[in-house]
């Protein structure tokens, strides 16, 4: 591994844990049931599976524009059956229902805090996380007392952009002060495999993926040749 200057850390999944005990990471599920009670959906499992079906039809891998959630919600809504309820009042009933559940299920990934200490001081760190709500990561890393950690916190929502886009990575660089002659000294580590590895390194970052196949039920395992690591214990990369 080449000399690091900057680390760019994924959030979710990677920091800060919230998938379920199925490996679902959306945060939505909890929202079928007032979706069921509504009329939209027959099942409350059915909200989610629809908003799965959304997400397929709004990214078709040429364009990565952020959707902010009143607006996911509102167009998973729209894929169900009608409802007595303007659909105006049903999104922000479902708003405050993420709002109320979703900071439950978080929790801070095992041995991260004690790797932040560890790193913090001797590397510039950068949060870059795609989220749906503009300014939620740093919300979720100040609930934590994980903040400090960070020179600078980016989430995809502020910047109209998500990750594996382009744009997205262009705005951090631009926030960051990286010119193209220093990325080699950059390293990205995160969950996904195309969002923080396979993209990274296209740009000529170093990458390393936070495998979490032994955790995340339906985890896509890291394939052979990809650094990776399964626990923060691992993660022992020091300034020369």
């Amino acid at each position: 591994m080449q000399d690091i200057t900057w680390i760019f850390f994924d959030c979710f999944n990677t920091l800060v844990d919230d998938f379920d005990e199925t490996g679902d990471q959306s945060g939505v599920k909890p929202l079928g049931e007032l979706a069921a009670q509504a009329g939209v959906v027959e099942q409350p499992e059915d909200f989610h599976r629809l908003y799965i079906q959304w997400r397929k039809n709004e990214w078709d891998g040429t364009s990565w524009h952020e959707v902010n959630l009143p607006e996911r919600i509102a167009g998973t809504l729209a894929l169900g059956r009608s409802s007595s309820k303007p659909l105006s009042q049903l999104t922000d009933e479902l708003m405050q229902c993420f709002h109320k559940t979703y900071p439950d299920t978080l929790r801070i990934t095992p041995g991260a805090e004690e790797m932040l200490a560890r790193v913090g001081h001797k590397y510039r760190t950068c949060l870059v996380s795609n989220f749906f709500l503009p300014g939620y990561p740093e919300k979720v890393l100040r609930q934590f007392d994980l903040h400090h950690s960070f020179d600078l916190i980016i989430d995809s929502a502020q910047v109209g952009f998500k990750k594996p886009g382009l744009e997205f990575y262009q705005y951090v660089f631009e926030q960051t002060g990286i010119g193209p002659e220093e990325l080699p000294n950059v390293l990205f580590i995160g969950d996904s495999l195309v969002n923080d590895v396979v993209t990274p390194r296209k740009l000529g970052m170093q990458s390393l993926r936070f495998d979490r196949s032994r955790d995340v039920a339906n985890f896509q395992p890291t394939p052979e040749g990809v650094p990776s690591i399964n626990s923060w214990d691992q993660f022992l990369v020091d300034k020369k």
